[in-house]
């Protein structure tokens, strides 16, 4: 009866282990989408575009908004029915965390990029003279003059050596 003990426990731990493990891989995706897929259109899956990286929440859906929490805060957010997509069997709302917006597929959401403003940028950087080709040869005249200098410096440094070795010999004659 022990050895049926240990391979069920050993099961549970192998069949739990690569759950949690799948779990970290997606980010946290999978304790979001079991409870979104049992609840059966009640809950709504976020997906919250950050700064640094995407995330998943759950969102509750009433009349025309979706409220989700973001970390500690509860937000709202306005949206019609032409905002949701499919994913996996649920509805699924994109949101971006800067602007508090929907994020279509065809980014019209998105007001921060502008492309008169981005092309003008680019422009300048493309045009910019480059200051690193002038301080890129100064150093390596600096470093050529140094090693030069060291060569130098060894050189006499040797022949005053051989010079102070030769002292005793000249004075036995």
């Amino acid at each position: 009866m022990n050895d049926m003990i240990y391979f069920t426990i050993s099961y549970a731990i192998v069949f739990f282990g690569s759950f949690l493990f799948i779990n970290f891989l997606t980010n946290g995706f999978v304790f979001k989408f079991i409870p979104i897929r049992v609840s059966r259109g009640r809950k709504v899956l976020v997906l919250v575009h950050g700064l640094i990286n995407s995330y998943f929440a759950i969102g509750f859906p009433n009349e025309s908004t979706i409220s989700y929490k973001d970390g500690k805060l509860k937000k709202d957010i306005a949206c019609s029915s032409e905002d949701f997509q499919n994913f996996l069997g649920c509805k699924m709302l994109e949101i971006d965390s800067k602007t508090n917006a929907i994020r279509k597929a065809d980014f019209t959401t998105y007001d921060t990029y502008d492309a008169t403003t981005f092309d003008n940028l680019l422009n300048r950087q493309l045009t910019m003279p480059n200051a690193d080709d002038k301080i890129l040869k100064i150093v390596l005249i600096m470093v050529i003059v140094v090693a030069i200098i060291c060569a130098v410096i060894g050189f006499k440094i040797l022949t005053f050596e051989q010079l102070i070795n030769s002292i005793p010999k000249i004075g036995v004659v």
